[in-house]
């Protein structure tokens, strides 16, 4: 296994908390006015805009983060991946081989993968991109100003219209027109445990 240098230069006004626990790789970049926490982890390839907060534990690969980003805690941006100026991206979330438009709020446990995401959205935690089938992968692209329930499975490939919102729980699997209201969840059925003994 390749073994990586780390690498921590001088970058003019970014605050760098914890130089000693900070990897930086020659050849990535960052905004003036940026902060970051640290084991942050930056490959060469990366871009940082300005005025940006990257909390600890973030993984950060080949990619472009635009102006006045929050990134992490914990959060991994694999390959090829684009997230526009004013994006949340948080708690243990991953994206990979996607965009995201401005002012996108992915706030916690959630998977986007080859996927095409419009500004002003937000996802609820847990949303998923079901974007693997076994054999190939393939897309989905969600409209501006769209609202992701938590707990919702999107299964590519498909196309969410812009103003659309999908409820918590949700799994959607055909595409979406535009001003509309998803929901998708089974009945919920109640029947008494006869085996259950009662406390005394």
């Amino acid at each position: 296994m390749k073994k990586r240098k780390k690498y921590v230069k001088k970058l003019k006004n970014v605050i760098i908390l914890s130089p000693k626990h900070t990897f930086i790789e020659k050849g990535a970049q960052i905004g003036t006015g940026t902060i970051i926490y640290p084991n942050n982890y930056i490959e060469n390839g990366a871009k940082i805009g300005k005025n940006c907060v990257l909390y600890p534990n973030n993984y950060i690969k080949n990619s472009e983060v635009g102006d006045n980003c929050y990134i992490g805690p914990c959060s991994h941006i694999r390959e090829n991946s684009i997230l526009g100026n004013g994006v949340r991206f948080g708690n243990f979330c991953e994206i990979k081989n996607s965009s995201v438009g401005e002012r996108t709020k992915i706030s916690h446990l959630t998977y986007i993968g080859d996927g095409v995401v419009g500004k002003n959205c937000n996802f609820g935690c847990g949303t998923i991109f079901a974007n693997f089938n076994g054999k190939i992968k393939q897309k989905i692209t969600i409209g501006d100003d769209c609202f992701i329930g938590c707990n919702t499975n999107l299964i590519a490939p498909i196309t969410i219209g812009k103003n659309t919102f999908v409820a918590a729980g949700s799994t959607v699997g055909q595409d979406l027109p535009e001003n509309t209201f998803a929901i998708s969840r089974a009945e919920l059925k109640i029947s008494q445990n006869k085996n259950m003994k009662a406390e005394k």
